[in-house]
Parts: structure tokens; sequence; C-alpha cells
């Protein structure tokens, strides 16, 4: 009777190892689980720098990295691994300055292996350059000027910026920089027969914006015309005086007609492009 009960007892036991073996046969793995510990949107500065991307992972890992706009390379991985073992990681990109003016978008995609069609994504998202940049206009018989490629406070090239009135023009440039003068200005045009043109202007290095009119106090006034203030110290003119002169592009081509007379009144606010100084 021992021995049945023995037999049965074993028997049994056999049984109930052979079920939980089949359990632990059907155990499921766990989900892919990845933590970003950094900002998902990362705004990045125009003059770029280095980023760090924080992450931990149940499974080995891989990383994808586009931009948008696509194409050109404008930003630096070094060593750093696009790919690694599961656990914490730290990613280093170096995002390179911006010298366009458009934003741009650097994206990393984050995947396991066990799911790789369902990374996370961290983007880092940089700013446009709108810092105006310096364009050199050669003189015939006259010293180059380096002209600033668009209108103060404008954030394009082609783009209106701000309007200001002529005691305002006269301080508005930054450090290093100054209002046209009038002999600049007509050292560029008529004092050497070199006549702005289109191609020069309105479709070359200068983009001067032929309209955006000026304002007498809120009202605009002339809107299909473009006026630039000129300083006009060197033929008398105050920015106390009543009238000082400025510049205007009367042709929808792009033509910059010189001014003669100091017919403009010094409250009107108008357009300012910026000179560099020479030294």
């Amino acid at each position: 009777m021992k021995k049945l009960f023995y037999l049965f007892a074993c028997v049994a036991a056999g049984v109930a190892a052979v079920a939980f073996t089949g359990c632990n046969d059907n155990k499921e793995e766990p989900a892919s689980e990845i933590i970003v510990q950094s900002d998902v949107n990362v705004a990045v500065d125009k003059t770029g720098g280095p980023q760090v991307i924080k992450f931990t992972t149940n499974y080995d890992w891989t990383i994808k990295v586009t931009t948008d706009p696509a194409g050109g390379t404008w930003y630096d991985m070094g060593t750093t691994a696009t790919s690694g073992k599961a656990g914490s990681v730290s990613l280093n990109i170096t995002v390179n300055p911006n010298d366009t003016e458009l934003e741009r978008t650097l994206i990393v995609a984050i995947a396991t292996v066990k799911e790789p069609s369902l990374p996370k994504q961290v983007k880092l998202v940089q700013a446009a350059n709108t810092d105006p940049k310096d364009v050199t206009v050669q003189i015939p018989n006259a010293a180059s000027l380096i002209i600033h490629d668009r209108n103060l406070g404008a954030t394009k090239i082609g783009e209106l910026g701000t309007y200001y009135t002529y005691a305002e023009a006269l301080t508005a440039c930054p450090s290093g920089y100054h209002l046209f003068t009038m002999d600049e200005y007509l050292d560029m045009t008529y004092y050497n027969d070199v006549f702005p043109t289109k191609d020069a202007l309105k479709d070359g290095a200068l983009k001067f914006p032929v309209t955006g009119g000026y304002k007498d106090g809120d009202k605009m006034e002339e809107a299909t015309v473009g006026y630039y203030w000129l300083d006009g110290a060197e033929y008398g003119v105050a920015s106390t005086d009543e009238y000082g002169y400025a510049a205007e592009t009367r042709d929808a081509g792009g033509f910059l007609l010189a001014p003669f007379y100091p017919d403009y009144k010094v409250a009107w606010k108008m357009q300012v492009r910026c000179v560099k100084d020479v030294k």
C-alpha cells in the first residue's frame, strides 16, 4: 500500500513539474520601453552648440537622424554611437551655427530592436539667422561700400524693415555702421554714372524693396514707392530741420532716384539701410 502511495505521489509531482515548465515556456517577454529623460522638443539658438539627449531602454537600441529641410550636414555626432545595449544612454550632438534665414529641425528617432517600427522622437529646432550680412559694392573711381544686405529691422533679404523718423534713422544702425550719407549714395549712383538697376538692386545682392511708402504719423503714404533716409549733414541738414534728404525707388524695376533737394519732412518715417564704417 505504501509503495502504491509512493508511486502516485511521484507521478503527481512529475505532472506538476511538466505543467510548471510549460507555463514558463509560454511566459511573454516584457514590452519595449524607451524613457527619454531630456526634453523631446528642444529650442536651439541660431549660434548652435552642444546638445545632450538622455534616455533609457530595456532592449538594445538604434537611432536614426533626419533633418527638415532635408539635406545638408549641419550637426556633428562625433564618436557617438548610433546603436547600443539596453540601459542608460547619453547622445552628444553638436549643432552648427545657422547661417541661413530658415528655421531648421534635427529629428532623432530612438527605437528598440524589439519594436523598431515604434520609435520615440526628439526634435532639436534651431532658430533662423535673421542677422544682416555685409555685401561689398564696388564703385568705379570711388571707395567700395560695405552695405547690409537687408533693410534695418527686416528678418529676410528683400523685405521691409522698421520705419524711422530722420532723427531716429541717424542713430538706428548698430555699432560700426551708419546711415547712408548723401555722398555715399551719390557715389554709388550718379557721381560715377553707376546707376543702380533692377539687377543691382531689386534682384541683386542688395535687394532693395521697391515699395513700402513712408508713414506720416500712423498713416501710410505712397505705398507703391520705396523711401530711404539719407544722412544730409554734409549738405547742411540737421535732425532739427523741417526737411531732409531721402532716396526713392520710383521705378518698379528697382531704380533708386537721387535726391537733389531736401523735400522730405524729418517727422516722416522711412526705411533705413546701413553702411559699414571705414577705419
